[in-house]
């Protein structure tokens, strides 16, 4: 008769008996059993349910372990009845869950890394970013500034509190930052202002914001803009990569004012006669009149006309900014046949008074000149107004005295009379 031992399930003994998750492998061995190994078992909800391992060796691997692990095996020898061994557990800690996000990377401008770790229990104590340039950062969520245009791969290495560590790689493509920078110059309100857009980038394509400074935008690489009020603007232009990176620049603007102007109030003047032009400005470098042709002085603000017919006349000025602004005056010409008679000659050759003088006379083709003595004997006469009447008749001196003038007109039933005082 053949006796055979009772079975026994010996002891179980691990590599080791606390983990982390996902990056564990190692070991179980079987010791002090009597019998064979029928089959292990494996439990990952503490022994409420089994998962069988059909192996009979006496080492069983495991590796990649996520849960707290229970193990045992079975045992038979011969034909007494099968045993369990003890149970060994294996402890295991979960890895960190590593993520991490990070805006738009722009050459030269700060990058923010956030951390978005999470662990299933425990805590995430430590972190170490290494950002793929030689630098590298502690903190949980950091800044980093690229000094160059590549491609970096970035790590953030996450460590539980039960030591535990995991870590993840991303590639982070740092682009180029547009380079920013426009000209422009001082100008007139109600002129249009161009803008030159001198902005550049290493690689890709730019798209604009102008900001004008007076609630008005563009979105034109290099657009035209008038200003309806004078002043000093702060113009932002703002430029956008194709890859997100963003730029801007703040330049100064003046705008300068139109100078004041007031040609004046339309008038009325006689044909023939002259009348003054009465300019108003301010601040001006010059000033001009137009039509010149009957103007004695173009370039004054205030000279005199003498059209012959009605004329508007623009005075045209500039500031010393340059800025030009102009007003209109008009002068309506009265065809009244109007002439102003002396009343005195004194022939002596003093340059005074030595001609009687009709002003305006020579404004008329034909008009008719008469005086007379008081006998009623015409001295002088004209139809076509040359000089005026020099005191002599036929070339005699005529003695002193009173003497009439009688002035009419062909065209006209204007008539003037009145006496000439001849004094010797």
């Amino acid at each position: 008769v053949v006796v055979d031992k009772t079975s026994d399930g010996g002891v179980l003994v691990a590599s080791d008996l606390v983990v982390c998750g996902i990056f564990n492998a190692g070991q179980v061995h079987a010791y002090n059993q009597v019998g064979n190994i029928s089959f292990w078992e494996s439990s990952t909800d503490f022994g409420i349910t089994w998962t069988t391992i059909n192996s009979t060796d006496d080492v069983i691997e495991y590796n990649g372990l996520t849960d707290t692990t229970l193990y045992r095996m079975q045992v038979k020898n011969g034909v007494c009845n099968a045993v369990w061994s003890d149970t060994m557990q294996i402890i295991v800690h979960p890895a960190p869950s590593v993520i991490f996000d990070y805006d738009t990377v722009c050459f030269g401008l700060p990058t923010h890394f956030y951390n978005q770790s999470t662990i299933a229990s425990g805590t995430n104590n430590d972190f170490e970013w290494n950002f793929g340039d030689g630098i590298g950062s502690l903190d949980t969520n950091t800044i980093h500034i690229y000094d160059n245009i590549s491609t970096h791969n970035v790590r953030l290495t996450v460590t539980s509190n039960f030591g535990c560590e995991n870590s993840l790689l991303l590639p982070v493509n740092v682009y180029a930052k547009p380079e920013i920078n426009f000209e422009t110059e001082g100008q007139c309100i109600y002129s249009g202002v161009q803008f030159e857009n001198l902005s550049s980038i290493q690689e890709g394509s730019m798209s604009y914001i102008w900001n004008f400074g007076d609630d008005s935008l563009s979105t034109i690489t290099s657009p035209n803009h008038t200003y309806q009020t004078d002043g000093l603007f702060a113009v932002m232009l703002k430029a956008t990569s194709n890859k997100f990176c963003v730029d801007s620049i703040i330049s100064f603007l003046q705008i300068y004012p139109l100078p004041l102007v007031d040609a004046g109030e339309n008038v009325y003047v006689s044909y023939g006669f002259e009348t003054p032009l009465l300019g108003v400005s301010s601040n001006v470098e010059t000033s001009v009149w137009s039509p010149g042709a009957a103007i004695q002085d173009v370039t004054s603000l205030t000279t005199l006309a003498k059209p012959l017919e009605e004329t508007t006349y623009t005075l045209d000025v500039v500031s010393e900014y340059g800025c030009e602004n102009f007003d209109k005056v008009t002068i309506r010409v009265i065809n009244d046949y109007k002439v102003i008679a002396s009343n005195v000659v004194t022939p002596n050759d003093d340059g005074i008074n030595d001609t009687w003088e009709v002003l305006n006379a020579d404004s008329f083709e034909i008009i008719n000149i008469h005086v007379y003595n008081k006998w009623g004997k015409e001295v002088f006469s004209a139809t076509e107004y040359k000089e005026g009447w020099d005191g002599t008749m036929n070339f005699d001196q005529l003695p002193t005295g009173a003497y009439y003038y009688y002035i009419s007109f062909d065209e006209s039933d204007k008539v003037y009379t009145g006496t000439i005082n001849l004094l010797r």
